[in-house]
């Protein structure tokens, strides 16, 4: 027996991959992982380097880890402002983080606050990869903004 030509070969090579592959996309739908379904916050836990006690002290460094199953891709600390009739004022940003550290089963997102808002709040939304319209708020909380310069 012969062996297959090297033409003949490469024609069936070919002839598979211009065979178009249907393959729809998988939608990341974070809201519906277990972890979020057990916990509101789903497993992402948010710190601030001083803490926050009475007020966000400045700077700040805030610490965000993402479980990695959540695939998240960009963190928004923002302030929003509280009290009835402002409605129209929009949240103000205060720090954004795209790239993050691998930390164990965590995605770790670190960045600084150096400016305050007189809006009253902090709040931190994760988005994740396919699911940028539905931020996952991670943290939300009124508080008072205080500049500590040494």
């Amino acid at each position: 027996m012969k062996p297959p030509k090297l033409t003949c070969i490469a024609g069936v090579f070919t002839l598979l991959l211009s065979i178009p592959l249907t393959v729809s996309p998988q939608q990341n739908k974070p809201w519906e992982s277990k972890l979020c379904k057990e916990d509101p916050t789903c497993g992402i836990i948010v710190t601030f380097k001083p803490p926050i006690g009475d007020a966000l002290l400045l700077p700040n460094e805030v610490t965000v880890d993402v479980p990695l199953e959540l695939h998240a891709s960009k963190v928004i600390v923002q302030s929003y402002p509280l009290g009835t009739g402002v409605a129209d004022i929009p949240s103000e940003g205060l720090a954004a983080m795209h790239r993050f550290h691998k930390v164990g089963k965590y995605a770790r997102f670190r960045g600084e606050i150096n400016k305050c808002t007189d809006q009253g709040s902090v709040e931190v939304d994760v988005l994740c990869k396919g699911s940028e319209h539905y931020p996952i708020r991670a943290y939300g909380m009124a508080v008072e903004c205080t500049e500590v310069r040494p």
